[in-house]
């Protein structure tokens, strides 16, 4: 019965869109070949498979220039862009 259980877990996990942790992988918010150094902050862990993607999609761009391609492709520059530095 414990197997059932785990199975339904798994199920229900993947339905609601929860990733392991297993996958996880670093990624810069910032290339890190568009920096002078390297810093803690310009690091977090994203899944591995949205990491990929979000590579074949964006390339080495920057969150800014990511924003705006989405505004030029996607919104038909009909967005207003302001992004502060943190």
């Amino acid at each position: 019965m414990s197997h059932n259980k785990h199975k339904s877990s798994k199920r229900q996990q993947k339905k609601s869109g929860r990733r392991s942790h297993k996958n996880r992988t670093e990624h810069h918010i910032i290339p890190s070949s568009r920096l002078d150094g390297k810093g803690i902050l310009n690091v977090c862990k994203v899944d591995g498979k949205i990491h990929d993607l979000s590579h074949q999609i964006f390339g080495n761009m920057t969150p800014k220039e990511i924003v705006a391609w989405l505004n030029i492709t996607l919104w038909n520059s009909q967005y207003r862009i302001e992004m502060r530095r943190w």
